[in-house]
């Protein structure tokens, strides 16, 4: 019986590209739409990897001091600095499915198939479903299947994509059954090329020389799929050792069950024998800096508060050893029509029953200055809460939807329009009456805009503002940090 077509669903309505985080001194706002979906596979990951070292955690508390909750590290909070490079170029993998349920993987002979078949004109982050011919089928998470997608980013997933427009390593922990032959994220847009070839007994998918996306190397790995479910990876001329975003390289599988075994291994490790997991993979990373487990540390606030918090704040008593933020939301949960956001909810993932909304990291207390005026702690910890409703909108332009109020991660408004000094960024512009334009105020408080966006004000009580229109304006310029005396040349939009 052949499998039904289904749609694995997605907080993140997509992952841009474009800087996650903006610098601003020593400040650096992390937020971004999906970071939790991140941050539940991290902590997966993190768990899995701890428990294939065999590291024991410590005797820890959780306790209350007054108005605050204080969280002991046991050893599984805190990821330390640390690198796993891609060690098994020129090898390849056989991957058998076992009485278990799950698979055993051994080495392979690195036989590579010349005939590399159909180029499918791949793009960057495009997706190709491909039935299969030949009576050919494959059996593989439960079900057999009569097609896949082939993805330029390196894997199969069957049945449905993840996110739909861009790479998104969280696509590796949705209910979508996946096969990561080398899940980076790969841009065959700027060279090499995607091809698959079918017989009776087997499909063979090829990433042919394609390079990183944003870089100048080149990688070919070929997956072989078999009528009897096993599968080979191989890996010929493969140049990336860790990823440039700073994301894992996902090498393995994973069925799409979220209550499965998530099993971390070392492949240059086999032969594996005897899994029960769900999942079987390696992730090869860089982590330059620590970083903490915000999905563990909510679960264990929970374990002695009750559910009756819309957000949740964390700071640490020790540095995050260049962590690349000052501060970020993560986005837990959302029922809320017409704020740019998907509807999700993430809350048992956290430990919640259903009220969380949101976890803010406020980093090292030491980080902040002393001095509550201008930039500041209060400042920050109000962008940051106020990201469970802003800055996602976006606006009609003649009748089009454009983002072009938007600014960094397009969750904070852009640096050319009059926000009237919003924490949320963008400025308070003075229209000099002449084509220029004078910023007056910046990052000092809530616009009505945003009392608007978290339902403080009916619409009718938020007066005009404007969009400077300036040509040839790029994210990157948009996504300024504000600042009080610049001049720009544009066009007034109202």
């Amino acid at each position: 019986m052949f499998a039904h077509e289904t749609r694995a669903e997605n907080a993140r309505p997509n992952r841009h590209r474009a800087a996650a985080t903006h610098q601003h001194g020593a400040f650096v706002c992390g937020t971004y739409h999906g970071s939790a979906l991140d941050a539940i596979l991290f902590d997966k990951v993190q768990s899995s990897q701890r428990a294939q070292q065999g590291l024991a955690s410590r005797p820890a508390q959780t306790f209350v001091a007054g108005d605050l909750v204080v969280i002991e590290d046991d050893g599984t909070l805190i990821a330390e600095p640390g690198r796993n490079a891609f060690d098994l170029r020129n090898k390849g993998l056989h991957f058998t499915p076992n009485t278990n349920g799950s698979y055993d993987v051994s080495a392979s002979t690195l036989t590579f198939d010349e005939g590399l078949g159909t180029n499918l004109n791949a793009g960057d982050d495009t997706n190709h479903r491909i039935n299969f011919t030949s009576g050919f089928s494959f059996p593989f998470a439960g079900q057999t299947w009569d097609h896949t997608y082939i993805r330029s980013n390196g894997n199969l997933t069957f049945g449905g994509i993840g996110n739909p427009d861009f790479y998104d390593p969280a696509d590796f922990n949705l209910e979508l059954p996946i096969i990561a032959a080398f899940f980076v994220d790969l841009n065959p847009q700027a060279g090499g090329g995607v091809y698959y070839q079918q017989a009776g007994d087997r499909f063979v998918i090829t990433w042919d020389r394609i390079p990183e996306f944003g870089a100048q190397n080149s990688n070919t790995i070929q997956l072989t799929l078999f009528a009897d479910g096993s599968f080979d990876i191989v890996f010929t001329d493969v140049d990336i050792q860790v990823a440039a975003n700073g994301n894992p390289i996902y090498v393995g599988f994973s069925i799409g069950d979220l209550g499965a075994e998530f099993q971390s291994v070392n492949f240059s490790n086999l032969p594996i024998t005897g899994s029960r997991a769900g999942a079987i993979f390696e992730a090869f990373e860089d982590i330059p800096y620590r970083v903490v487990s915000t999905v563990g540390i909510a679960q264990r606030f929970y374990a002695v508060q009750p559910d009756s918090f819309d957000q949740l704040v964390l700071i640490t008593d020790f540095d995050l050893l260049g962590a690349p933020f000052g501060a970020f939301y993560q986005f837990v949960r959302n029922d809320i029509q017409g704020l740019g956001l998907n509807n999700f909810d993430l809350t048992a993932n956290y430990g919640s029953a259903g009220r969380l909304q949101g976890f803010l990291h406020m980093n090292f207390v030491n980080y902040w200055p002393d001095n509550p005026a201008g930039f500041s702690f209060v400042n920050v910890l109000g962008q940051e809460a106020e990201h469970e409703w802003g800055a996602f909108v976006r606006s009609l332009v003649n009748g089009v939807e454009t983002d072009l109020i938007l600014g960094r991660s397009l969750g904070h408004w852009s640096f050319y329009l009059d926000t009237d000094g919003s924490v949320m960024e963008g400025n308070g512009w003075q229209d000099n009456g002449n084509g220029t334009f004078t910023t007056v105020r910046s990052f000092d408080n809530f616009s009505l805009l945003d009392h608007y966006l978290m339902g403080l004000r009916p619409a009718e009580e938020i007066p005009p503002f404007f969009l400077i229109d300036v040509p040839g304006v790029t994210l990157t310029q948009r996504s300024a940090f504000p600042q009080t005396g610049v001049t720009a040349t544009g066009v007034k939009r109202t």
